[in-house]
């Protein structure tokens, strides 16, 4: 992350420092790990006029790598923030938003590492895609935790691919609806995925 500031160092290290702690719904505190691109990227789109203005006017401008690997910026009104100002203070529903990116980020790094080569055949820029429609769809199958949906994502992925059978795939996907992981091993190793 590079940003564009007319504070001095000192003075800007302080003001990033208070913006790595944040209040949760229900007054829980946290830290705010807003300089990893992905967290910054969904907080953007999380949080309200007034919330961003107040994070983001310390510099002017805020360059960052989006999850498609691009470079993006995003501006500010500089001088616009109440130096030393309070941590910002997500809703339910910000800190929800914020906890389904996260599982974004999960399924994106187990694709890339259990099946990297098939996975790369999916340009980067249309990967996070890949997996948000995976999620939904997923989710419309009644599939919830991060390990079915990483998995559906994968059997998907065979699945668009035509390494696996439509036959295939539904077996696999009742598996996984039932919980059942040793039979969908079973499954996906005895020579029906074609990989």
């Amino acid at each position: 992350m590079m940003l564009v500031s007319s504070l001095d160092l000192t003075c800007l290290a302080r003001e990033l420092g208070t913006r790595m702690h944040i209040t949760l719904a229900g007054g829980v505190e946290a830290m705010l790990r807003f300089f990893d691109p992905r967290v910054f990227e969904r907080l953007l789109n999380i949080l309200t006029r007034e919330q961003k203005e107040d994070f983001l006017g310390v510099a002017s401008s805020w360059h960052y790598v989006d999850r498609s690997g691009r470079i993006a910026q995003t501006t500010s009104k500089h001088g616009a923030v109440n130096l030393a100002s309070k941590p910002v203070s997500l809703s339910q529903e910000q800190e929800d938003h914020m906890l389904a990116a996260s599982e974004i980020d999960q399924i994106l790094n187990s694709l890339r590492s259990s099946v990297p080569d098939l996975f790369s055949e999916i340009p980067r820029e249309s990967q996070c895609d890949f997996v948000s429609e995976s999620v939904i769809e997923a989710r419309s199958k009644k599939l919830e935790s991060v390990l079915q949906l990483s998995l559906y994502a994968m059997i998907r992925l065979f699945y668009v691919k035509g390494m696996m059978s439509v036959e295939v795939y539904e077996k696999a996907v009742r598996y996984l609806r039932s919980n059942d992981v040793n039979n969908l091993k079973i499954l996906l190793n005895n020579g029906e995925v074609y990989i």
